[in-house]
């Protein structure tokens, strides 16, 4: 019998109380659990990193199991049926894996630490060395995050983001040569044209076709995470009409969901889970 993917996509009313109150994220948890019907649910302690581990069943003393946060790591695997795995975020971008070839799952936190470190490329590579899987298969599914409508940014997070994708990732942040004006010849690291930024010249990485992760709007910098995992994925093989953006909503402009950016009080913010499960 073949497995069929579920998906829930938390919202702010499914999480009324901090993460950071242990036990009321995990009841809350467990109340979706229940209205889902899921009987093991895993949510590790995110860390804004790569590494991530293989979920499998559990002894099932109790109705529920909810594990919380008992490992450090960024994203989850599962082949197993029944099992949910999740990730909980407030304006970082949860992504879903599905493998209908091999019916194994992934779920990622892709902040922009990890997105600038590849994330989505790296679980994509996990799930071929360790299942097999034919990435020109893999679906992919983008959660609720901050968009680059509103996810501003200033000039040191350009300077750091420059500087972790030329030390750790293959996308180098890019622009196209200077004219004599002093302008981009095309396109500029920032969308709107910026003379600063024309000196600012890498090579073009394979297959990318333009790059516009930084976007300049009203003399105010937004960045555009979704786009940088999109064009991960795609350049890693994923095929991008595989790549289901439908619930990829503006977390901190869409007061239906929790945002870290629009929290008044940035040591008690909440956040909603993103799960995932084989029936």
């Amino acid at each position: 019998m073949q497995s069929s993917l579920r998906l829930f996509f938390g919202k702010a009313a499914d999480f009324p109380i901090s993460f950071k109150n242990s036990a009321a994220f995990i009841a809350s948890l467990e109340d979706i659990a229940t209205n889902l019907n899921i009987s093991q649910l895993t949510v590790d302690n995110q860390v804004h990193g790569t590494a991530g581990r293989i979920v499998a069943k559990r002894p099932q003393a109790q109705p529920i199991i909810i594990d919380y946060k008992s490992h450090d790591g960024d994203f989850l695997i599962t082949s197993e049926r029944n099992i949910a795995i999740g990730v909980h975020t407030a304006d970082c971008l949860p992504l879903v894996f599905y493998a209908p070839d091999k019916h194994v799952i992934a779920v990622a936190h892709a902040g922009w630490r990890g997105s600038v470190a590849g994330i989505g490329t790296i679980v994509a590579q996990q799930l071929v060395a360790d299942f097999d899987i034919d990435m020109s298969k893999l679906l992919v599914f983008f959660g609720p995050a901050g968009g680059a409508c509103c996810y501003e940014i200033k000039d040191d997070f350009i300077t750091s983001l420059e500087q972790t994708l030329n030390i750790r990732s293959p996308f180098a942040l890019w622009a196209r040569p200077s004219t004599g004006s002093g302008r981009a010849a095309t396109e500029d690291l920032i969308a709107e044209s910026t003379p600063a930024h024309g000196e600012l010249v890498e090579p073009r990485p394979e297959g990318v076709e333009e790059r516009g992760l930084i976007i300049k709007r009203n003399g105010k910098l937004f960045f555009n995470n979704a786009k940088l995992n999109l064009q991960q994925l795609r350049a890693a093989g994923v095929d991008e009409k595989n790549i289901d953006i439908s619930n990829n909503i503006c977390t901190i402009c869409n007061h239906e969901y929790h945002s870290y950016r629009r929290s008044t009080d940035k040591n008690l913010y909440n956040t909603q889970a993103t799960i995932a499960w084989l029936e």
